[in-house]
């Protein structure tokens, strides 16, 4: 067992490297990062930040699982503003705004009178990985639709739209596959799901590495 807790915390680690190496990336490119595109900044620096706190809270406090209710209010609503920018239509506006609000509203109900902020925020990781997975879809549809007729992978936002896509799709099936894993009681097999998928997100953070190297 403390081998598999050692390579989950690796597989965790690994991640925090590359949100690192993203963050050094992108303040590089800082020109670039203007307009709705600033969120994606401040999206790449406020994860890496808490990436950075949960490791040391993972090893220094015997729950940290309040970070989540934080972090994923924060993750909504910065990544919503960016989104908002690729998609570019008039409806999309108004309804990011109403949904930042409702789900801003929603995770302080969560953490104090739902499902607490001791444990884990489930429903604030489905409803955000749910609608970000929408968001970031039509995301894509839009860019491929506005540049049909040019290379959209040749594109950084490309790259940094799928990569929002693949991530959060990913965080969908992986909790569901948690949750079936659960009723085993074996421990074992809880650190091998998150242990795969720790490293798969770290594979697809790579899609951001490639979007942000086509800025020139």
């Amino acid at each position: 067992m403390d081998f598999t807790l050692g390579l989950y915390r690796f597989s965790g680690w690994s991640q925090d490297v590359i949100w690192l190496l993203i963050c050094w990336m992108m303040l590089k490119k800082g020109g670039y990062w203007t307009g709705h595109k600033m969120f994606f900044l401040l999206y790449a620096l406020s994860t890496a930040f808490f990436e950075i706190v949960y490791a040391i809270t993972a090893i220094t406090l015997s729950n940290n699982l309040f970070l989540d209710y934080w972090f994923i209010a924060l993750e909504f609503v910065v990544l919503s503003f960016y989104l908002r920018g690729v998609i570019k239509l008039k409806w999309i506006n108004v309804t990011v705004y109403i949904l930042c609000l409702a789900f801003v509203g929603f995770s302080v109900y969560n953490s104090f009178l739902g499902q607490g902020f001791n444990n884990y925020n489930s429903y604030g990781t489905l409803i955000n990985s749910l609608y970000l997975t929408f968001l970031s879809g039509l995301g894509l549809f839009m860019l491929a639709k506005r540049y049909i007729n040019k290379r959209l992978f040749s594109l950084t936002e490309s790259w940094l739209v799928l990569g929002v896509f693949l991530i959060y799709s990913s965080i969908i099936i992986f909790d569901y596959i948690y949750a079936l894993s659960v009723p085993y009681k074996n421990d074992t097999i809880l650190y091998a799901v998150l242990i795969v998928q720790n490293f798969i997100k770290s594979f697809f953070l790579i899609f951001y590495i490639k979007g942000i190297m086509l800025i020139k």
